[in-house]
């Protein structure tokens, strides 16, 4: 993002160990139901499957590394289950509560802290669910288990709220994490949300190598009469009736974990929760967008003057080609300009930045495209990968072609070259619309790097996320989510896209067939 300040932090805290037991696995966790057409999955079938799978008796009581018998049973709640679907996935989340007085408790750092300090564990919220998932096409089902542990403030300011965020379906202000579990109690990846965006990622194998140490939590709290041999340092009486342990862990090595979660073992293929840990199952292909029937000349001209420009000269392809390799390989940002000085282009030399911003030299009579990298500094994939254009990059255009226009310039816009090679031109279309205060003040970004107009910015998040749950890889949701903005507040500015080893970019448009659901097109 050029001129975009830093918005996230690094290491993810609160990758969850512990000793406790659920309702028995004794089965695979994959299946596939051979049935022509896919039966839906509905609450009750799911509940069937589960227990055809998995059995519907608990187990005996599992022990800890420690070699204490915990006897915690954690038991899928059918009847508060919920069905949620989109044209993909059929899903079916159950809370998972405890069958005697014993609270499991998922926190981040400070809301423990903050529990401790305040005596404050039933004020504690989290989204501790078993999912079971069907894919509408194949008929294959799962069963894994999903954590979301928000942060203090998300948590205090949302309340019971937190429940809205499912496994579909995120909420655009989501502050926290989503970690998920194997129903064996391996954990599989994780994921750290901030104003409902992925900024990091930890799989499995992250656990090892030169990282920093991760922080492994979780508290178990016991009715204080009905209190067995748990391991764990004992944190205190929290009230009259609980006492709380908590069971952490720095560590440089992959984990090994006790027994946990549903029982049972074996790895589960789930594409649809993102790259690494046990996912082994292909990735279904990306939906395309539709070819568009209404590609004016002026977008053949925009995309033409584009790559005309980087292709100019022998020293421009060769700085171009040396973006892609640091977008593909680099994990901070990159970029240049291309200058336009007596009717010769001069591209200068690349600079680079941090992992979501960099500071590019900008003239505003001679600089004729900033160019810039996107890259994909933990590894994301599928939906979680949204590189498209972001919101600071909009603003920072108008921003920019303002001024040139003050001075006489000949900005005409800003190139994106992403990590899988994907290239990405906004570029002024309409000068009449782009050179009004009042469009850029529309798009304007705040410290965080959100669009201010709190509208437009839930408005945003819910076309990527309906463009998702048609099956668009996150990458296209972006682009032409924010395509879509463009375009219906009159920016003057349009984004074209050049997919890797092609050698024209295609002007993309994303119109509203109903409401809230969404067709992107580009042109041929």
């Amino acid at each position: 993002m050029k001129n975009k300040i830093k918005l996230y932090s690094g290491l993810m805290a609160g990758v969850l160990l512990f000793s406790v037991l659920v309702y028995a696995c004794t089965k695979e966790e994959v299946a596939t139901e051979p049935q022509q057409p896919v039966e839906a999955l509905t609450i009750e079938n799911a509940q069937k499957w589960y227990n055809q799978h998995f059995g519907s008796a608990a187990k005996t009581k599992a022990s800890s590394d420690a070699g204490d018998d915990d006897g915690i049973t954690l038991i899928p709640q059918w009847n508060e289950a919920e069905l949620s679907e989109n044209s993909a996935w059929y899903t079916v989340e159950s809370p998972l509560e405890s069958s005697s007085d014993i609270r499991v408790l998922f926190m981040q750092e400070e809301v423990l802290n903050h529990a401790i300090d305040n005596k404050a564990y039933q004020q504690v919220k989290q989204v501790h669910r078993h999912v079971v998932m069907r894919n509408r096409e194949t008929g294959e089902t799962y069963a894994f288990i999903m954590v979301v542990m928000p942060t203090l403030e998300y948590m205090q300011r949302v309340g019971d709220a937190l429940e809205t965020n499912k496994y579909l379906s995120r909420e655009s202000d989501l502050d926290g994490e989503v970690v998920y579990f194997n129903c064996a109690g391996e954990f599989v990846n994780g994921w750290i949300y901030e104003k409902g965006k992925i900024t990091y990622g930890t799989h499995v194998e992250e656990f090892g190598g030169n990282r920093t140490k991760s922080f492994v939590l979780i508290e178990i709290c016991h009715n204080q009469l009905a209190l067995g041999g748990v391991a764990g340092d004992e944190l205190g009486v929290i009230d009259d009736r609980m006492i709380c342990r908590d069971y952490s862990l720095w560590t440089d090595d992959a984990p090994t974990l006790p027994e946990f979660g549903l029982g049972g073992g074996g790895d589960i293929s789930l594409p649809a929760l993102g790259s690494g840990g046990k996912w082994n199952a292909p990735e279904p292909k990306d939906k395309e967008p539709e070819e568009r029937k209404d590609c004016a000349g002026k977008a053949a001209q925009n995309a033409n003057n584009a790559q005309s420009a980087m292709e100019a000269n022998e020293k421009t392809q060769k700085t171009v080609e040396n973006l892609k390799e640091k977008a593909s390989n680099q994990k901070v940002e990159y970029g240049t300009t291309i200058e336009y000085i007596n009717g010769q282009y001069v591209i200068k030399d690349i600079v680079g930045g941090e992992q979501y911003s960099v500071t590019i030299p900008f003239n505003y009579q001679t600089t004729l495209y900033d160019i810039h990298t996107h890259p994909n500094a933990y590894g994301l994939t599928g939906k979680y990968l949204q590189d498209g254009p972001s919101e600071r990059d909009i603003y920072s255009l108008l921003k920019d072609y303002i001024k040139s226009q003050a001075q006489g310039g000949v900005y005409k816009g800003s190139i994106i070259i992403t990590s899988t090679g994907t290239e990405i031109l906004i570029c002024v279309n309409d000068p009449s619309l782009a050179s009004n205060p009042s469009t850029r003040d529309k798009f304007a970004t705040d410290s965080d790097g959100l669009f201010k107009d709190r509208a437009l910015n839930d408005e945003y998040a819910r076309i990527t996320q309906d463009l998702i749950s048609q099956g668009f890889s996150g990458s296209d949701a972006s682009i032409f989510s924010m395509s879509r903005l463009l375009d219906k507040y009159n920016s003057g500015l349009k984004i074209s896209k050049k997919e890797k080893g092609k050698n024209s970019f295609k002007e993309t448009k994303t119109t509203e067939k109903s409401l809230n659901e969404y067709k992107p097109t580009i042109c041929p």
